[in-house]
Parts: C-alpha cells; sequence; structure tokens
C-alpha cells in the first residue's frame, strides 16, 4: 500500500472594505469550513483507486503565514488581500494491485514502473482538486461570493506539483445585493454541512456529470464561475439554462413557466415586479440576434458599450439571485428537484 501525502493551498480573496456584509459572509463560511476539518471526506472519486479520505483543513490569515508557499506567492490583482484555505489529504494506493490490473489488461512493457506511478499521482491529484472545487461550489451556494479563490498550488510530499486554477465567485455576492436592490428573492440561512449531505444523498454529480434538472442546474451554476476576471458574455445563457432545468417542463411558455412558478417557490414580488420578466425577454432578444453585440475583442470605452455591458450585467445578477435561492431553497426543504401541479379552482 502506497501512501500520497497531498495538501492544496487555495488563496482566498478577502473582500474590500466597502463590501461589509461579504465579509461576515466570508468570516462565517470560513469558520464553518475550519469546525469540518477530518469531519468531511472525499465522495466523487471517478475510479476505485482509493476509498474515502478525510480531509482536514487549515486557515491563514495571510499567505506569509503558509509556509509552503511563503517563497513562491505571488499576488495575482494588486490592491487586494488574501486569506489561504490549506487542504490536507492522506490517500492510501494500492498500487501493486493497479500495477496487477495494468499488465492484465494491457501486457507487460506496455509502460515503465515510473511511468505509471506518474499517472497514478496525477489521477489522484486531479481527483482531490476536483472534489474540493465541488466543495467551494457548495460553499458558495449557500454563502453567495464568500470564497473566490486565485490560482493555487498542490503538493506531493511537500514538493510543489501543479497550480491550481483561479475560482472567480464573487459576482455571486452582487447577485445578492441584486435581489436586495429589488426586495425579491429572497435566501435562506444554510450550513455547508448540510448543502454537502443534500449533494450526496440525491446523487445528482455522477462522475462529473449533472444528472437530471438539479444536477443540471448545479452544472449550470459552475459555468457561472470563471477562471481569470475576464466576464462572460454568455453567463446569463446559463443560468437560464439553469432555470429552465428547474422550473420548465416541454419548451411551451417558458417565460411564464418561470414567472409564475418562482413566485410559488421564492414568494411573491412585492416591488420591480416586471424585472425578472424583462430579464427574460432581453435573454431572448440576444440569443436570437435581435441586440447588436460589440465584438469580444472591443476595448473601445463608447457610451454604447457601456450601456450593453451595464445592461447584461443587471439581468444576469436578477437571474443568478434566482437560481441561487432556488437552490438553497431546495437545500432548506430537502428536495430533489421542483415539482408543480395544476388545480381547478371553483
Amino acid at each position: 500500500m502506497m501512501e500520497l501525502n497531498i495538501k492544496l493551498v487555495l488563496p482566498v480573496m478577502i473582500p474590500l472594505p466597502i463590501f461589509d456584509q461579504q465579509k461576515i459572509l466570508q468570516e462565517e463560511c470560513l469558520e464553518e469550513v475550519m469546525s469540518l476539518s477530518g469531519k468531511v471526506a472525499t465522495i466523487y472519486p471517478f475510479d476505485s483507486i482509493y476509498d474515502e479520505v478525510p480531509l482536514f483543513f487549515n486557515i491563514y490569515q495571510s499567505p506569509e503565514q503558509c509556509t509552503l508557499i511563503k517563497k513562491i506567492w505571488k499576488p495575482a490583482a494588486t490592491g487586494r488581500k488574501y486569506k489561504v484555505i490549506e487542504v490536507i489529504a492522506k490517500v492510501n494506493v494500492d498500487f501493486e494491485k493497479i500495477l496487477a490490473d495494468f499488465i492484465r489488461e494491457n501486457g507487460e512493457g506496455k509502460i515503465t514502473l515510473d511511468e505509471l506511478l506518474g499517472v497514478v499521482k496525477d489521477d489522484v491529484m486531479s481527483e482531490i482538486i476536483y472534489e474540493i472545487r465541488i466543495f467551494i461550489l457548495m460553499c458558495n451556494t449557500v454563502r453567495p461570493g464568500s470564497i473566490s479563490l486565485i490560482e493555487g498550488y498542490s503538493f506531493l510530499e511537500n514538493e510543489y506539483y501543479k497550480p491550481i486554477k483561479s475560482f472567480y465567485t464573487e459576482h455571486l455576492f452582487f447577485a445578492m445585493e441584486a435581489a436586495a436592490k429589488n426586495s425579491w428573492p429572497s435566501f435562506f440561512k444554510i450550513n455547508i454541512k448540510d448543502a454537502r449531505q443534500w449533494l450526496i444523498d440525491y446523487k445528482f454529480i455522477q462522475n462529473g456529470v449533472g444528472i437530471g434538472s438539479t444536477g443540471r442546474a448545479i452544472s449550470a451554476l459552475s459555468y457561472v464561475i470563471p477562471e481569470s476576471f475576464q466576464s462572460n458574455n454568455i453567463d446569463l445563457a446559463w443560468i437560464l439554462l439553469g432555470l429552465e432545468a428547474l422550473y420548465t417542463k416541454n419548451n411551451v411558455g417558458l417565460k411564464n413557466q418561470l414567472l409564475e412558478k418562482t413566485e410559488l417557490i421564492l414568494g411573491k414580488r412585492s416591488s420591480n415586479k416586471k424585472a425578472f420578466g424583462a430579464m427574460y425577454d432581453f435573454r431572448s432578444r440576444l440569443l436570437h440576434g435581435d441586440i447588436d453585440l460589440p465584438l469580444r475583442f472591443s476595448e473601445f470605452d463608447t457610451e454604447r458599450i457601456e450601456d450593453f455591458d451595464l445592461e447584461i450585467s443587471a439581468n444576469e445578477k436578477i437571474a443568478l439571485a434566482v437560481l441561487i435561492a432556488t437552490l438553497q431553497w431546495m437545500i432548506k426543504n430537502r428536495k430533489s428537484e421542483l415539482q408543480f401541479a395544476y388545480e381547478l379552482m371553483n
């Protein structure tokens, strides 16, 4: 049996001073992450080369406090401060069995021991990183925008292994702000442990794929979390894909289905009642080619381009708030999917 000692070092962007509520969310989230140290385990391995592995967490108040990256740390953006989540996993791998299985299926001489060992190490590292990404996704589902990661570092036996891609989520918090401004939807108080257990119990994610309507919505949310600061104007399509997966049946009257059913789940819209419907109209016009688009690489600071960016951003925030609030409602009420029935009234 071979033990692989893995550490992931994840720099977390500290919210800017003007966003007090986001800072509170982050502090709550990091406190709960620490409380789960050693109490959660890997759950989504792609194969059976190792069993469940407990995950341990350390929180550092600055990257300089983390010995592993102290000498190689480089901030991704000037003017920002960072905390660090360190993830520790000790993975026991039956390398002899893997080798025997490989020889039986492929024959001897196809690969050297060192080459096979390298493949196994890379597979294990990739799966641990994948597990942590799912964990961070659920953290940001229950506390939107709380854990936004810049490029991180992975270590094997305390030796640097490879970079970990960024996971920018700050815009999820801005969706919450948009919801507060529109007085709809409301969000729910949920802890990470319950959200993770909901994900496990209903098997929404299988081998990296979102299964069923809720799994598709979770996958759609993952596409809205970029690996760079560069915005993506197709985010609105992904968000609406997630909402339609949850709320709609067939392809008839999608807008009306969303308008009616979201109120049944998230409550009546008491103000700005037309904002959600206007967002869906904007999406339809955008996807059907009825809106003039800036070129992808346009860098001109013109009023027309600025207006387009502001409009698409506002619509994305509204839709994203509804998607996140719906997933929170489902976690809180332990629902695997949304089901609606029409009733005839006398």
